[in-house]
């Protein structure tokens, strides 16, 4: 998924976690690297992957895969604690092979990847703790993971609360002042720069939190809820729209996917608990110990928690991208397949396969994988990012000027030589219109289209040349340039100009 590299589907937002690298090689500390609601954890891995190799897209595409890989690794071990070992190979596959939608947001260099691999260490740790663990490092490192995550999102609290309920419940001796203080502490020191942040600029950042932001009336609650049943958990387990080129697999497999995980959900949280319980209670069953039993508190409340956070915050009401608020729930998806599997597996192991190769097969055919059509578009537009940058240097650039997903990858592109100036009001991140010299520098206006381009330059009284670069590029040379006032206020005259005339 991140080699060879290519650009990413919303670049811009794709870079944002390079430009914060830029920051820390500068000397600077963030402690977030998008406002105030995503740490900056991630930031510091890819600063230090640009400091070993240079800084590119390969650097850049570096991080999410270590993420990737740790979690994948903290995911199985959480299994194998959880379900027992059986079952930890069955759900495999369901975790290595993930759906098009969990795979596309964990393989990009954003928050995600490293936010769910902290989410999958702390569910790892959770159930050492809840199998017997007693270790003092486990306490204090489930503590540290659940910190940590916490700093790098917000919706962490999806797996770090169902996992802390869970544990406080099977483990009472963890109550202990001596147990919980260890935990404290961990989890204190992995939300540390969260914290200190939020004393300096008091709760800051849960103001800036659409998941922490309460939906406004109960017509949104309902909206929300009914929104989440009906798109954002079928984009979750089984999306197709994150495929350009649609595939006559996936469109095919989507329903049978759809109907084999909603089934194994149900007799994995419901039917078989509420038959193992009956059991018990007309003393038809043994209390034997099986951890894929005694999991299914834990996979209920993620389950629970994820759905109660998407419904009754604003987050459930973006109609956007709503999926990636729905994220950590996959983190316990393999093993409620699994559980299910497993049973249909000890009366018939075919049925089993094919379920299971039903799941994986339209998993990897909704993959943007080498090879496909719609990785090959990805390649063009990285071809394309890079033949505009080529131009600007050449023509001694120093400041672009347009829309905020067409100026900031090449911010990351030129190593932030060429300030990238975008004209949407709230979306120059990283405030590059703040370095903005004193002394007069060269500039362009980019925009996918030449007439919109014309338009622009019509508002802002400019005169020059339109000349097409790419594609989905054509850039626009003032004349004089540089212009004759100072490059803050011709980037405030852009600006004026631009939203007056058509959106470029």
């Amino acid at each position: 998924m991140s080699f060879p590299t290519h650009d990413y589907q919303g670049n811009a937002d794709e870079v944002l976690n390079a430009l914060c690298a830029f920051r820390i090689m500068r000397g600077e500390h963030p402690v977030f690297y998008v406002a105030e609601r995503l740490g900056a954890l991630q930031g510091y891995v890819t600063a230090l992957l640009f400091w070993l190799f240079g800084a590119s897209r390969n650097a850049m595409a570096a991080e999410p895969v270590l993420s990737g890989a740790l979690m994948l690794g903290a995911w199985y071990l959480f299994l194998r604690e959880a379900l027992g070992r059986r079952l930890a190979l069955i759900a495999l596959p369901f975790a290595a092979f993930p759906s098009p939608a969990f795979l596309h947001w964990t393989a990009m260099p954003n928050s995600y990847p490293s936010t769910l691999f902290l989410d999958a260490a702390s569910l790892w740790l959770a159930a050492r703790l809840a199998r017997g663990d007693r270790s003092r490092w486990t306490v204090t490192g489930f503590g540290l993971f659940a910190g940590l995550a916490w700093w790098a999102s917000p919706l962490s609290l999806g797996c770090t609360l169902p996992a802390l309920l869970w544990v406080a419940w099977r483990r009472r001796d963890l109550r202990q002042w001596r147990a919980a203080g260890r935990f404290a502490a961990g989890c204190v020191l992995g939300a540390l720069p969260w914290l200190v942040y939020n004393v300096r600029h008091p709760l800051a950042s849960l103001r800036q939190t659409p998941l922490l932001g309460p939906v406004s009336r109960w017509e949104g609650l309902l909206d929300n809820a009914r929104f989440l049943a009906t798109v954002t958990l079928r984009e979750l387990i089984a999306s197709v729209s994150y495929e350009s080129h649609p595939r006559a697999v996936t469109h095919a497999l989507q329903k049978p996917v759809l109907v084999i995980v909603g089934l194994a959900a149900l007799a994995s949280l419901v039917i078989f608990p509420l038959r193992r319980f009956l059991r018990r209670r007309q003393g038809a069953e043994p209390r034997t110990a099986d951890p894929a039993a005694s999991a299914v508190p834990l996979l209920s409340l993620t389950v629970i928690v994820v759905v109660l956070l998407n419904i009754v915050s604003a987050a459930g009401s973006d109609r956007g991208l709503p999926v990636r608020y729905l994220l950590p729930l996959y983190l316990v998806i393999p093993a409620v397949i699994a559980i299910a599997l497993g049973v249909l597996a000890s009366r018939s192991r075919a049925a089993a396969a094919a379920c299971a190769a039903t799941i994986v097969v339209f998993n990897l055919a909704g993959a943007c994988l080498p090879g496909t059509a719609a990785r090959h578009d990805l390649e063009a537009d990285a071809r394309q990012d890079d033949q505009l940058l080529d131009f600007l240097r050449s023509q001694r650039v120093g400041a672009l000027a347009g829309s905020y997903w067409k100026v900031y990858p090449i911010g990351f592109l030129s190593r932030e030589r060429i300030l990238a100036i975008p004209m949407e009001e709230g979306h120059d991140h990283y405030r590059m219109a703040d370095r903005l010299p004193a002394s007069p520098l060269r500039w362009a206006l980019v925009a996918q289209k030449a007439e919109d381009l014309r338009a622009w330059a019509s508002h802002a009284g400019l005169s020059g040349a339109v000349q097409r670069v790419t594609p989905a590029a054509a850039v626009f040379l003032p004349h004089p340039n540089p212009p004759g006032c100072a490059p803050a206020a011709f980037q405030l005259r852009l600006k004026a100009a631009y939203s007056q005339a058509p959106a470029p």
